[in-house]
């Protein structure tokens, strides 16, 4: 008997095992990993876009404190102007002089407009030309119309100062309340982005720039985008890619409240970004937060979490590799050679090791199997050498049933005036069906066809005993109806079993043809006529064995040379096919008119054949027995 070794199965079974647990611990990290990723970028999104909101807030505020800086200083300048407003320029120059040099504030120059058509007079080195008339600009023009407040200009070009400057400007009212002058200080976009700048200096990449609402960028950290010195302005909605487009629209649709992700302009990253509008300016504070800077954190946490399952991943392998061995490859191996020991017929055999749990189940129901195959094996011995006893008994009962019934043709070489031949074809080893023929006397031929209810050994024994009793009757010179009389009485004595038979006895007078007859129950008889079979009418009495008062009456026809005569049991008509469709008198009759010109022999086995291949292989459900005559 072939062997295998534990470690023959060690292998693949405990890699299979070590490989699934593996394979679940692998996607249940998975899941936990993404999980916990989620978390942390959410939280690390959340909180760098806080920080970042609330530095553009700042930012915003601080700008607008920047902004309201020189607010103030304009109106205390234009209180400190406001009672002279016709002194000559000399005292103006003094006193614009003197503001500029004790000024807190940064500006680019501070400068008077006069409404006497004067030209400015400034603090610095301003040189206004000869044709330059206040009146006609709009620092003097918007803050005459609003004479009580400052009007702030957006960033713009000026061709005097050659530089990029926003202006603060203020009207002058006198002590009469007319407005004699326009008080104006200019700030350049540099000195703005120099303050923002400050806000710039972080070290995560985020930066922040100023737009106004129409998309012109005021201040930004990329000098390309920054106004530059000949006047050019950036416009967002007209710069870039279409995200600057997007980003303009979500700046100034003012729904802050969630940050937005956008490719910037240069086309170097993905940045989140947040916006805060100055209350004075008007004017937004854009802050831009690198996407990278917020996954950071989430890779370091990945990297954490990732390490922590390769070391966990390698000590459960380990520790999986020998329990499993342990507690399952080594039972399962002796389980194994178990089974390969009761295979080879050791049914004896028995396990030692105890095996916890289901194993152990395994290895008691394996004990047990043995225990039943040592029962079943030992019964199926006994049992097939009964089958094997019964069955050659069969197959003597069937060779005697077959040696009662005449089987050697022709059957009466020496008598020309009939012919006959006969066939029995039983459904089991033995059947119920039996024919008959024999001489009573040199004159009188006697036929039987006889059907025995039930089938196998019982309907076999039925028929040798119906069989000797009708020959036997009928030796003695007893008419057919007599016969059946006196071997129904006989029959039905003892017939516990309440079986019964149907059958049909006809007596040919061989010289005179005429055939006499008595049908107990059976099949119709066919008859050949004028050349072409038909059904013989007959008077069918009650069954035998059925009820011993039965009166049995009898017929006789004429028989003329050529006339035939068909025999048959209901195993012919009734056979059925894979379809259970019957194969039918009416299929009967056209078989034997189409075959009617052969001889006796080969009548009978064509309509057999006919039989065998309506049945299509299906197996044979009764006896078919068959027997032919004809009267020459």
């Amino acid at each position: 008997m072939k062997k295998h070794s534990s470690g023959g199965l060690n292998r693949p079974l405990g890699k299979t095992i070590t490989i699934t647990v593996l394979i679940i611990t692998v996607i249940a990290f998975g899941i936990i990993t993404f999980v916990i990723a989620k978390i942390v970028y959410d939280q690390s999104k959340s909180q760098s876009l806080e920080i970042a909101r609330g530095k553009t807030e700042t930012v915003a505020a601080q700008m607008d404190g920047f902004i309201h800086s020189y607010e103030t200083a304009a109106e205390n300048n234009v209180f400190t102007l406001a009672p002279f407003p016709n002194e000559d320029d000399e005292f103006y120059l003094g006193l614009m002089q003197n503001q500029t040099q004790s000024s807190e504030i940064n500006f680019r120059d501070v400068y008077v407009g006069f409404a006497d058509r004067r030209l400015p007079i400034t603090g610095l080195s301003t040189v206004f030309p000869d044709d330059y008339d206040a009146r006609t600009r709009p620092w003097f023009t918007k803050a005459i119309k609003n004479p009580d407040q400052a009007y702030i200009f957006e960033p713009y070009f000026d061709p005097v100062l050659s530089e990029m400057t926003f202006t603060i400007s203020r009207a002058i009212k006198g002590d009469t309340g007319g407005i004699w002058g326009v008080y104006a200080m200019d700030i350049t976009t540099q000195q703005l982005q120099d303050y923002v700048d400050i806000a710039n200096n972080t070290d995560d990449g985020s930066y922040y720039f100023v737009m106004n609402g129409d998309g012109d960028l005021f201040s930004h950290p990329n000098s390309a985008l920054a106004p530059q010195p000949d006047g050019t302005i950036t416009n967002m909605t007209t710069h870039g890619n279409g995200s600057s487009e997007a980003l303009y629209k979500y700046i100034v649709s003012e729904n802050h409240d969630d940050a937005m992700a956008f490719t910037n302009a240069s086309r170097t990253g993905s940045y989140y970004y947040t916006a805060s509008r100055a209350e004075i300016s008007g004017w937004y504070v854009v802050g831009a937060v690198p996407v990278v800077s917020i996954m950071t954190p989430v890779y370091t946490t990945l990297a954490i979490i990732i390490s922590i399952f390769i070391v966990t991943a390698a000590v459960v392998i380990l520790v999986l590799r020998r329990s499993v061995g342990k507690c399952v490859v080594q039972p399962v191996v002796e389980i194994q050679g178990a089974t390969e020991r009761i295979a080879g017929g050791d049914f004896d055999y028995r396990m030692i090791s105890q095996m916890p749990g289901e194993l152990g189940a395994l290895s008691n129901a394996i004990h047990a199997m043995a225990d039943d195959l040592k029962s079943y094996i030992a019964n199926l011995t006994a049992v097939t050498a009964e089958k094997e006893r019964i069955g050659a008994e069969l197959n003597v009962a069937a060779q005697i049933q077959t040696d009662m019934l005449p089987s050697i043709f022709p059957a009466f070489p020496g008598r020309p005036e009939f012919e006959i031949y006969a066939s029995m074809q039983p459904a089991k080893e033995v059947g119920g069906d039996f024919y008959d023929f024999f001489l009573i006397n040199d004159n009188t031929l006697a036929v039987v066809m006889a059907d025995v209810s039930g089938k196998g050994v019982p309907a076999a024994l039925f028929m040798v005993i119906t069989k000797t009793l009708i020959q036997n009757t009928a030796l003695s010179g007893k008419t057919p109806e007599v016969v059946f009389e006196i071997v129904n009485k006989m029959l039905c004595n003892h017939n516990d079993a309440g079986m019964f038979v149907t059958a049909i006895l006809g007596y040919l007078d061989i010289s005179l043809g005429k055939f006499t007859f008595t049908n107990a129950g059976h099949n119709p008889p066919l008859i050949r006529k004028n050349n072409r079979f038909e059904w013989l009418k007959t008077k069918v009495s009650f069954v035998l064995a059925g009820d011993e008062d039965t009166f049995y009456r009898q017929q006789e026809i004429e028989l003329q040379p050529g006339d035939e005569l068909f025999l048959y049991t209901d195993g012919v008509t009734e056979a059925v096919n894979n379809k259970e469709e019957l194969f039918t008198a009416p299929r009967l009759l056209e078989t034997a008119n189409t075959n009617l010109d052969k001889p006796l022999k080969e009548f009978t086995t064509a309509i057999k054949s006919e039989i065998d291949k309506f049945a299509d292989g299906a197996e044979q459900a009764d006896d078919i027995t068959m027997l032919a005559l004809r009267y020459t």
